[in-house]
């Protein structure tokens, strides 16, 4: 009975995590390079405890985190009572910010009206070493992916007039989830008890 209520647990966290993370059904993107989280907008008591609060979540997955307050920004967090402007001044000023995705696509992911909305920037390893283009793999093993995708930075906008009753520390943790992976917000959460619902409600409005 146990080794049965634990494969259904096991079956039932897969089943979650791909849900929410896996766009073509075979690889989850990675941070490989060290998180480097860097807070504006928010008391610099708060921009801590948001930056700590990553960390420590990153650390806890065994994703790398550069500790040291110098370490060169890769995942920027902006809390903002209008995080449109931002992002439209953003696309304007620095369209290499967003790599090779479209205007289009830009647009369709940033639009949608959110308390957080995140852009990431990822880079796809083929077998031969060759980043992007058309993939190029393997056969797979049972342990191994002939193809990676790392994540290489992250954005994230929070609009600080609609995140309603969530507390900051619900907050930081929201953030640290969808930084650290590749997060379809769209998603089915499911009856799952995942602090991905704090927000679910108010995206669907």
């Amino acid at each position: 009975q146990v080794t049965a209520t634990r494969e259904q647990l096991r079956e039932a966290i897969v089943t979650f995590v791909s849900n929410l993370t896996r766009r073509d059904g075979e690889h989850v993107a990675r941070w490989r390079s060290p998180v480097c989280p860097s807070v504006s907008g928010a008391t610099p008591e708060q921009g801590e405890f948001i930056r700590s609060r990553i960390l420590e979540i990153a650390a806890s997955v065994r994703a790398p985190v550069g500790r040291n307050k110098k370490c060169q920004p890769n995942l920027l967090v902006i809390l903002t009572e209008q995080p449109a402007p931002l992002w439209e001044s953003w696309r304007t000023r620095s369209p290499g910010m967003f790599y090779e995705q479209s205007q289009v696509e830009i647009a369709r992911a940033l639009e949608t009206p959110r308390p957080v909305s995140a852009w990431q920037n990822a880079v796809v390893t083929n077998a031969d070493g060759t980043k992007g283009g058309e993939l190029n793999r393997l056969v797979d093993s049972r342990i191994h992916a002939s193809v990676s995708e790392d994540i290489a930075s992250v954005i994230l906008m929070v609009n600080t007039t609609a995140t309603g009753g969530a507390t900051f520390g619900q907050l930081a943790d929201y953030i640290a989830m969808i930084s650290l992976a590749r997060i379809d917000l769209d998603a089915d959460f499911g009856n799952a008890g995942s602090i991905l619902r704090v927000f679910a409600k108010k995206a669907e409005g």
